[in-house]
This record gives structure tokens, C-alpha cells and sequence, in this order.
């Protein structure tokens, strides 16, 4: 995000022949870094609540590239595992901070990453996730081979509502989603996935209006809502569609 402030001053009539022309601006430089939302970082890198100002997706969804989820460890095949650590844009592009044994790397669409010898490009990135492609197609994912539940999760009124406290359980494949944590001021809440003791993701610090990928789907971020006497904190989420076209 951009913003600029002109300031010009206004003086008396018999000093403006001295003054004409004379004012100031500073602008500041676009960028912003956050959780899986795309929050915009305040000071001491306090999250802020806004949404940062890039895209939330730049590249094309490849349906046999590997996903890795923001905040979770990914096993690539062909050996190796990586992590999706930061997302940040300059307002027009978007980046990625991808982890892998300590070292982290900062990676843009198109940019190539190797892995234990195998090369991997980067297809897509979005707030939430980071496609990779891989050169050998015998690494290739099956775009079929979608892991799906019919009957989880339970939505009422077309929306899927996670508690603090409470672990939504897809009993297989196995996989447990829960809200760790949610802020007030401003609205934003965290969520992980796990599965057979697996960090698959971490949305943290998501605000109303972000997507976040759960069990092949998309889903938005549709409502936070505070802890009550009565009720506990309580994260709505909405459906988009399938995490792939």
C-alpha cells in the first residue's frame, strides 16, 4: 500500500513571491508481511489486522504440483521437507519465505527451488498456499486423488462454525482442525490442522474476509466472534469450492 501526504503551506500575501512553490511530501514505500491473511505488520512486527495489499494469489492453481499449506511441514515426493513460513507482496506481486532444514528462502512465481536434487518451480502463491511444480513428472501429483469426506464437516446454515476449545475431527483420512486462538481488536483468529501428529498448517492471525484451505476445500473467513458468559469464541467459515479448478 502507497500512501502519500502533500503538505502546503499557507501564508501571508506578502510572502508568498519568497514562499511560491515551497511545500513537502514524504511517501512511504509499499510492502506489507503478515500471517496466512496477508496481514499488514505494525511496529515490532504486531499484527495489525489489515489485509496487505497485494493479490491474494498470483500464478495458475497446477493440479499435480504439490501444495504446501501456510505455516505447516510439507514431505515433497522425491524426499525433503519444507515449510510455507512468511507471505509478503509489494502491492503488485506476491512472495513467499519457504523454510527448509533452518535455511529460508524468499521465493516469487516462476522462481525454481531444489530439494534433495530434484528442481521445483513455483507455480502459485497465495496468502494461504504455495504450489510447487516439479520438473520430473514422476513426482507429479494425481489431481484425482482428492481425500474427501462427504459427510465432515457439519455446516449449519452454510457455514462451517469452529469453538476454542473444540477440535473438529474428520475421522479418515484422519485430519483435526482447531481454532487456537482469536484476537478481538482487531478481529482475527488462528487455526491448525494436524493429522497423525503432523503440523499441516497454521493460519494464524487470519482477519475476516481471508481464505484459508482445509481438507481440499477453500473456505473464507466469513465471521469471528468473541467469547461470551454463554457461548465460546467462535470462527465462521464459509465454502468457496474445491482447493483445485
Amino acid at each position: 500500500m502507497t500512501r502519500t501526504r502533500t503538505a502546503t503551506a499557507t501564508v501571508a500575501a506578502a510572502l508568498l513571491l519568497l514562499l511560491a512553490g515551497c511545500g513537502d511530501s514524504e511517501s512511504e514505500d509499499p510492502g506489507g508481511s503478515g500471517g496466512s491473511g496477508g496481514e499488514q505488520g505494525g511496529e515490532d512486527g504486531e499484527n495489525t489486522g489489515q489485509a496487505d495489499p497485494g493479490p491474494e494469489c498470483v500464478g495458475e492453481a497446477d493440479p499435480t504440483g504439490t501444495r504446501a499449506l501456510f505455516g505447516g511441514e510439507t514431505e515433497l515426493p522425491g524426499g525433503g521437507t519444507l515449510s510455507y513460513a512468511a507471505a509478503s507482496s509489494d502491492g503488485t506481486d506476491r512472495q513467499a519465505d519457504l523454510t527448509q532444514g533452518g535455511d529460508t528462502t524468499t521465493l516469487s512465481l516462476d522462481d525454481q527451488l531444489t530439494v534433495q536434487g530434484n528442481d521445483w518451480t513455483v507455480s502459485q502463491i497465495c496468502t494461504y498456499r504455495v504450489i510447487l511444480t516439479p520438473a520430473d513428472q514422476a513426482l507429479a501429483q494425481d489431481p484425482d486423488a482428492v481425500e474427501t469426506d462427504p459427510e465432515w464437516p457439519i455446516t449449519q446454515g452454510g457455514f462451517w462454525e469452529l469453538h476454542t476449545g473444540i477440535t473438529d475431527d474428520r475421522p479418515d483420512p484422519p485430519l483435526s482442525v482447531a481454532v487456537t486462538s482469536i484476537d478481538e481488536d482487531p478481529a482475527t483468529a488462528s487455526i491448525q490442522l494436524n493429522a497423525e501428529g503432523a503440523n499441516l498448517a497454521s493460519y494464524d492471525d487470519t482477519p475476516v474476509g481471508a481464505t484459508v484451505e482445509i481438507a481440499d476445500q477453500l473456505w473464507e473467513i466469513a465471521d469471528i466472534t468473541a467469547e461470551t458468559d454463554a457461548d465460546p469464541a467462535t470462527v465462521r467459515l464459509q465454502p468457496l469450492g474445491p482447493a483445485l479448478p
